[in-house]
């Protein structure tokens, strides 16, 4: 066996390392072949024919098949995987070589033995560490593509389709759950989603000869689907039409033979997400008959987790890292596909009830970096709720499960002291706000988090308030402003002054707005409402001198910073005159502040 470039012979080995390699007696050791009573050894023989062209006598060719004729050749499978790592890994990177015959011939062998159910170990080796690295160390990663000979993309896409073949002859055949190798499965999954297959074979696929039963197409793509021109789309439509009818047919038997309770989770989700895009392009009734069954187990495990398998203690990445979070997405990207499950709204509802206590979960359990992802990840849950379930579901049933599952309370539980999990919180809190199930029993949540807290965490949830007020309604806002004044009764001197500030900028974001003109309609309410609770604040009784002053200097800044709307300064300068003409406890305090007033107007 060898491998020949498109324009000379690489050198990577000679005729003489050739030889050495198949007359070398030593078998490799670090693999072995798969002893499962389940799998059967094949007994078929590899064309000697083929060996003609690779220095060996026919002799030598015999004995060599006569040692491996009940599994493809080991020499020859590292002979492959040597070559292939060592042109794709080397310092030069060359073009892909055009695969000669006698590769092409050893494939052929081992889609034979997948198709007669007689798959062994030697199949998975040489699917892991010849076809694997083909795909991934050399054509997935090579450059200047436009310029490859049109053979090497008819190798692509004809590997690609013996690779469907591998895995639809075992299913066909009969084989079971244990007789089908995870690399198998792993490298269907890999070439049928990977996006750079989609463009370099979608977009070449009238440049080979690849016979399909056309009169299929209606029975077997969605309607939308087959005469669209997309690559990813010509490319998943050969896909699911050389899979057939009759083989999907034989998958929806394998599921029903071999899903059982003990199904793992990992096995469940490697179902899925192996014929995941091809559920998306099948017809809807199809696909619910061959993968309905297998959407609902992979659901009812989802609903039956053990404790062991929810916990997100040792949750290190993202949560959707996380093995029953995979499995949900996968069930969620059935659902959407396929027409049968959509109209049962109690699918997808069961989904995102199980998602939403899934990530409260993994906000109390979970290591920092998780928190952050589940917080992420319910900004977008309620925001895909909003949007894509809004129409045939009141938005009131997941404020509903907020409320039950008290989902801001969780929110502001811990790790307020992080100004960058604060500013997750925010998102997941103004998408509640857009979506108008942010309620004032919300608020109070919010606000008491910081109560009596260390300071950073009260200046992490004061920038937090001051962000979120935008989107306010009256009824949060008057709420709100009522706290805020309670707050200054019975807090100390670095809480009240906290108070102002908040105030302050609630005012001055607002002024701001409506002097760029993009301002709301809620814009000159917090205006108003701002200088209000600050003048309240520098009136009150036994105020701290030092709080008094912060809040005539936040006053004074808002003044000037709405001086557009020229009737609040008259109206506090009004109200410091007449403090002076009653000659009250506030006169040598009104007459400084309405000085400052003054030279507001004189600059104006």
């Amino acid at each position: 066996f060898s491998c020949v470039d498109v324009r000379t012979m690489t050198d990577n080995y000679s005729d003489d390392e050739t030889l050495e390699l198949q007359e070398d007696d030593q078998p490799n050791q670090r693999w072995q072949p798969n002893t499962s009573e389940r799998i059967r050894r094949s007994c078929a023989s590899t064309d000697i024919s083929a060996l003609m062209d690779t220095g060996m006598d026919e002799d030598s060719g015999r004995e060599e098949m006569e040692e491996h004729n009940e599994a493809l050749p080991q020499k020859w499978i590292d002979f492959y995987r040597e070559k292939f790592l060592a042109s794709a890994n080397s310092n030069r990177w060359t073009p892909p070589s055009v695969l000669e015959d006698r590769f092409r011939e050893l494939l052929e062998r081992a889609v034979q033995m997948c198709e007669s159910g007689h798959a062994d170990g030697t199949v998975d080796i040489f699917v892991q560490d010849c076809i694997g690295n083909l795909f991934r160390k050399w054509y997935y990663s090579g450059e200047a593509v436009d310029h490859w000979p049109v053979e090497i993309f008819h190798d692509i896409g004809e590997t690609i389709f013996k690779v469907l073949r591998m895995l639809r002859g075992l299913i066909v055949a009969g084989a079971g759950s244990r007789d089908i190798s995870n690399v198998i499965w792993d490298l269907f999954w890999h070439v049928t989603t990977d996006q750079r297959a989609n463009l370099i074979v979608g977009d070449r696929l009238y440049q080979m000869n690849v016979e399909v039963d056309e009169s299929a197409e209606a029975d077997l793509i969605k309607p939308e689907h087959i005469n669209q021109v997309s690559a990813a789309q010509k490319y998943f439509r050969m896909i699911v039409l050389l899979y057939d009818s009759h083989g999907f047919d034989c998958t929806a038997k394998f599921f029903a033979d071999n899903i059982t309770t003990s199904t793992s989770i990992e096995e469940l989700t490697r179902y899925l997400k192996t014929f995941r895009m091809m559920a998306m392009m099948m017809n809807h009734e199809k696909a619910y008959a061959t993968f309905g069954s297998l959407v609902y187990q992979s659901m009812d495990r989802l609903a039956n987790a053990s404790e062991e398998e929810l916990s997100c203690k040792n949750l290190r990445g993202p949560v959707i890292d996380h093995q029953l979070f995979m499995l949900y997405a996968n069930c969620k990207d059935y659902v959407h596909a396929i027409g049968e499950l959509q109209t049962r709204n109690h699918n997808m509802l069961t989904l995102l009830r199980w998602r939403l206590r899934f990530l409260l979960k993994a906000l109390v359990e979970a290591p920092f970096n998780g928190r952050m992802g589940a917080v992420e990840n319910l900004t977008f849950l309620v925001h895909e709720f909003s949007v894509a379930l809004n129409h045939i579901e009141p938005i009131t049933t997941l404020s509903k499960w907020l409320e039950e599952e008290r989902a801001v309370d969780m929110l502001t539980r811990d790790n307020l002291h992080n100004a960058n999990y604060v500013d997750r919180v925010q998102k997941t809190l103004v998408q509640l706000l857009h979506a108008g199930i942010f309620t004032t029993g919300d608020l109070s949540t919010v606000w008491e988090a910081q109560r009596g807290k260390h300071d950073v965490i009260q200046r992490n949830l004061a920038e937090l308030i001051v962000r979120i007020v935008p989107n306010f309604d009256n009824d949060l806002l008057e709420g709100l402003f009522l706290k805020i004044q309670a707050g200054w009764l019975d807090g100390g001197v670095r809480e009240r002054d906290m108070l102002i500030d908040i105030v302050r900028r609630i005012g001055e974001n607002s002024a701001h707005a409506i002097n760029n003109r993009r301002f709301g309609e809620s814009d000159q309410a917090l205006v108003d409402s701002s200088l209000k609770t600050i003048w309240q604040f520098i009136r009150q009784p036994g105020a701290d001198r030092d709080n008094e002053q912060t809040a005539l200097q936040a006053h004074l800044k808002l003044l000037d910073d709405s001086r557009c709307l020229h009737y609040y300064l008259k109206l506090y300068a009004e109200m410091c005159s007449s403090d002076i003409q009653a000659q009250s406890d506030m006169s040598a305090t009104a007459a400084s502040h309405l000085v400052h007033i003054l030279e507001l107007v004189t600059d104006d």
